[in-house]
C-alpha cells in the first residue's frame, strides 16, 4: 500500500511539474512571437519575424547585398534557438552571427554554397545559415550567444530589440 502511495504521489509531482514547464514556455513563447529588428552594424538593416507556429523569416539588407532565411525555431531553456531550412536554389551562404574582434585570430572560412559544386547565378543575394543560432531573452530585448571556441562565449553585441 505504501508504494502505491508513493508512486501516486510521485506521479503528481511529476505531472505539476510538466504543466509548470509548459506554462513557463508559453509565457517565453508569448514573449518573443512578432517581429524584431536586429542591431548588428551600422551598414546593415536586419530583420527577424518569428511565428506563433514555429518559423521564422530572416531579411538583411546591406549596401551591397540582401540576404534571406526561412527555417524552425523552438524554446530550450531561457533561449530562443533558431535553425534555418536550406532553400533548394544554389546561393552562397554566410553563417549568422560575428565575426571574433580580435585581430590575431585568423577564420578559416571558406566561400560555402548551399550545395556542392553549384555556381550561383549572382553574389547580391544570401541565404543566411542559422544553426543551432541561439538568443538569450532579457526583458523586451533578445541578445545572440556567441558560441566560436575562438571568441568569448560570453552575451554578444548582437541584440534584438521591437
Amino acid at each position: 500500500m505504501s508504494n502505491r502511495i508513493l508512486t501516486y504521489c510521485f506521479l503528481l509531482i511529476f505531472a505539476f511539474n510538466s504543466c509548470k514547464k509548459k506554462e513557463i514556455d508559453s509565457i517565453i513563447q508569448d514573449k518573443i512571437i512578432g517581429n524584431w529588428k536586429i542591431k548588428n552594424n551600422e551598414y546593415d538593416k536586419e530583420y527577424l519575424e518569428i511565428n506563433s507556429d514555429n518559423t521564422f523569416y530572416y531579411k538583411g539588407v546591406g549596401h551591397l547585398n540582401e540576404s534571406f532565411a526561412k527555417g524552425r525555431w523552438k524554446v530550450v531553456n531561457d533561449s530562443l534557438v533558431l535553425n534555418s531550412i536550406t532553400p533548394k536554389e544554389c546561393l552562397y551562404v554566410v553563417n549568422f552571427g560575428t565575426y571574433c574582434e580580435h585581430a590575431d585570430i585568423v577564420i578559416e572560412d571558406k566561400i560555402n554554397t548551399t550545395f556542392d559544386d553549384c555556381e550561383p547565378q549572382t553574389i547580391s543575394n544570401l541565404y543566411k545559415a542559422f544553426i543551432d543560432t541561439r538568443f538569450v531573452l532579457k526583458k523586451d530585448t533578445m541578445f545572440y550567444v556567441e558560441v566560436n571556441e575562438n571568441c568569448s562565449n560570453k552575451l554578444n553585441k548582437i541584440r534584438l530589440y521591437r
